[in-house]
């Protein structure tokens, strides 16, 4: 390896290594500045297409300025050296990673974690903005300045490279230990698989421990598909376990928002947590409750128990075949889900209405026509016209829209001239088979013209 890459880039020491390859100290003797140059590792970008997308990648990470991601200058290639080298420019951030301090401390204080996870967020969410996705978001990725900032690295890298979850040269990308449920499917990640990873980097700073790390790769990964997140020990605080458990649910949809959200959220916990440190109290206040699980209740029932935990709550009704209006169907958000996220709480409830369109039941038989409203809920009354066309089918109906579960709906079924109608039948459409069980006819006419006598009985 050259110590000077492309006649501008003089190595130093090396201070960091992974799956990917080491990364160095280094001089950019152009500018007179000190930057960090991660070398890939051979035959990680072995074809065109590969160095192609790590460019296109390292351009748009490039574009992320903010002062909680480390900045990436470039990507380049120096063809001078042996088999040729890729390599990327990123800025040099002066302090410890997460992971060496962990190695060193063993825990940190939950003061401290909160800080780190509304840092790390803030810069999530600046890459976020412009479309960037971190994906291999980890202790070791996470620099602590002398300040003691949280400054994200490697943006970019593990994006690129993700095209298919293992590498030709058998290199996972991704750290299976913080990886998402949806990652771990073979699932593209996306924005909130780095804030599911924020919440297992969060979990193993309060406690030491990995929660889903397990005896192989395949039973990491089965873990972050199936297994709950571990209760914490009890020093704690629970609006924290909160905030993490709301990171590390398995279904994207049901995480924070986004990232921005996050960062506020762990600023407001730890104003509180530094208060009552401070006071001496394990709790000034009592923790957020969690929302109210209120489905299958009735309207005021689910209302009152909404506002006694201090939520606003807001309803809309919903059309719902067979259901008692005023009952609860649905809420947003569940049941058990932190009360920060209840803003306001909002229930379905049934309206005891059901939505019944004429077309529905014009042309078809009475028998069909009054099954399917006696299904919704309705009475039906039958009532018979005479007229010489549509014989035997429904022509109208009394009633449409929404109408009240357990109104009565009269439907006009249509008889040709001269006919009686008894209780137990009905007319058919014309051309339609008729039942000769018996003596039973349709409809009965007075008398069968045709052949000068009357009908059978």
């Amino acid at each position: 390896m050259n110590e000077i890459l492309n006649e501008r880039y003089e190595l130093g020491d090396v201070i960091g290594s992974g799956g990917m390859g080491a990364v160095y100290r280094a001089t950019d003797l152009r500018l007179g500045r000190v930057v960090a140059i991660k070398i890939l590792r051979g035959g990680v970008l072995a074809d065109e297409v590969a160095r192609s997308r790590m460019r296109s990648e390292a351009s748009l990470a490039a574009s992320i300025n903010h002062p909680g991601v480390a900045q990436v200058f470039d990507f380049e290639e120096d063809r001078s050296a042996n088999g040729g080298l890729s390599f990327i420019v990123m800025e040099l951030i002066e302090g410890q990673s997460l992971s060496q301090i962990l190695r060193e401390q063993g825990v940190l204080p939950a003061e401290q974690v909160l800080s780190v996870i509304k840092e790390v967020a803030e810069g999530l969410d600046a890459a976020h903005r412009v479309g960037v996705v971190h994906r291999d978001l980890k202790p070791s990725n996470v620099m602590l300045t002398a300040s003691g900032r949280a400054v994200l690295v490697d943006f970019g890298i593990a994006q690129t490279l993700a095209s298919d979850p293992v590498t030709d040269t058998g290199v996972m990308v991704g750290t299976v230990e913080y990886m998402s449920p949806e990652q771990a499917r073979g699932r593209p990640a996306t924005s909130q698989s780095d804030l599911y990873a924020l919440g297992v980097v969060a979990y193993r700073c309060l406690t030491g421990t990995s929660p889903f790390r397990r005896d192989s790769q395949i039973a990491t990964a089965l873990a972050h598909l199936h297994d709950d997140l571990p209760t914490p020990p009890s020093t704690v605080p629970v609006e924290v376990d909160q905030l993490i458990r709301s990171l590390t649910t398995k279904e994207p949809a049901s995480r924070p928002p986004d990232a921005a959200a996050v960062a506020l959220e762990a600023g407001r916990i730890r104003s509180v947590v530094l208060s009552q440190a401070f006071l001496g109290f394990r709790s000034l206040w009592p923790p957020d409750p969690a929302v109210p699980n209120v489905v299958g209740m009735e309207e005021s029932q689910a209302k009152a128990e909404i506002r006694e935990a201090g939520m606003d709550v807001s309803m809309h009704r919903v059309d719902v075949p067979g259901e008692v209006a005023g009952h609860v169907v649905d809420q947003k958000p569940e049941g058990g889900r932190p009360g920060w996220e209840a803003d306001p709480v909002t229930l379905s409830v049934v309206s005891g209405k059901v939505r019944v369109s004429p077309e529905t039941v014009i042309g078809t038989t009475y028998a069909e026509a009054s099954a399917a409203l006696h299904e919704l809920g309705f009475e039906v009354r039958r009532n018979n016209v005479v007229q010489t066309d549509n014989i035997g089918v429904v022509v109208a109906i009394d009633k449409s829209g929404r109408i009240p579960i357990g109104s009565t709906i009269t439907l006009s079924v249509a008889l040709p001239p001269h006919v009686t109608l008894t209780s137990s039948e009905e007319p058919t459409a014309p051309g339609s088979p008729k039942s000769h069980k018996g003596d039973a006819r349709p409809w009965k006419k007075g008398r069968d013209r045709s052949k000068g006598k009357k009908a059978k009985e």
